[in-house]
């Protein structure tokens, strides 16, 4: 990275600190990067957001960013205007005597989860995540979320198996495929894993996949027939993964839908929803 993209990035990070943190946001982000700094790959250290969201970060990785993007910049708060639907929709689901769903595809160290468990505390939250160690820190994060359940796999188009494509990449940046290169991890469609969740109503669905969207998200799954609003962070930008939101917008409750940019996401409404 050059220097000047360092500059900038300290100086986006210092804002959202202060933002976040008020008056004493600065020196927050220097303690969290000293933190991060001083611990070394395979030992940890806790970090909070201003409203008591403490959680476990790893030395040596990237997890840090993943706190900065989640619990300061906020880039997964729904915007107050369509929040206010979401949140009456979350009590209708309550009203009804189910259980409001939640599902974080590709979890990371379940940032996410935490947090949106927090907010929806009654919905059962899903959190799905391929990698061992990954999951392993989202269980340790979300301990004491009781609605929370946790499981081992990749979303894919089809229940069955697919690969690590770089065993090598950052724990942030994990992605798989059919080809036979890195270790195998079960492949399970979100039409499969809410078949073992009776009783329940997708309302909400988070993904962070690194390129696998499209198979995910296919657009003649079962689960679109709850309208969920949709997180995605979309990797059009790597070799292979072009116009991954294509199924989904197809769909006329996308295509007609609100769409909002936050961040690296992009927040899907359906207009049926």
């Amino acid at each position: 990275m050059s220097v000047s993209r360092r500059l900038v990035s300290m100086l986006e990070w210092t804002a959202s600190y202060i933002k976040h943190y008020g008056p004493a946001g600065f020196a927050v982000f220097a303690l969290h990067v000293a933190k991060s700094g001083w611990t070394g790959k395979g030992s940890t250290y806790q970090v909070s957001g201003r409203h008591g969201e403490t959680v476990t970060l790893r030395g040596g990785t990237r997890d840090l960013h993943i706190f900065r993007q989640v619990v300061v910049a906020r880039e997964y708060d729904i915007p107050t205007e369509y929040l206010t639907f979401i949140e009456a929709r979350y009590r209708a689901i309550l009203e009804r005597g189910e259980v409001p769903l939640i599902v974080d595809g590709g979890a990371n160290t379940g940032l996410y989860s935490y947090m949106i468990s927090r907010q929806f505390p009654e919905a059962r939250v899903i959190c799905i995540e391929p990698d061992a160690d990954n999951l392993a820190m989202a269980r340790r994060n979300c301990a004491d979320h009781a609605h929370v359940v946790f499981m081992q796999c990749a979303l894919w188009s089809s229940d069955g198996e697919v690969y690590f494509e770089d065993p090598d990449a950052d724990t942030w940046a994990y992605s798989v495929g059919e080809k036979k290169v890195g270790e195998p991890v079960a492949a399970r469609t979100i039409d499969s894993i809410l078949a073992e969740h009776p009783g329940t109503e997708l309302f909400l669905l988070k993904v962070d996949i690194e390129g696998a969207e499209s198979q995910a998200l296919n657009p003649a799954m079962a689960f679109w027939q709850s309208s969920p609003t949709v997180l995605v962070e979309p990797h059009d930008f790597l070799p292979g993964h072009h116009q991954s939101l294509k199924g989904v917008l197809s769909r006329p409750e996308y295509a007609t839908g609100d769409i909002v940019i936050r961040g690296e996401n992009l927040m899907l409404f359906g207009s049926a929803s």
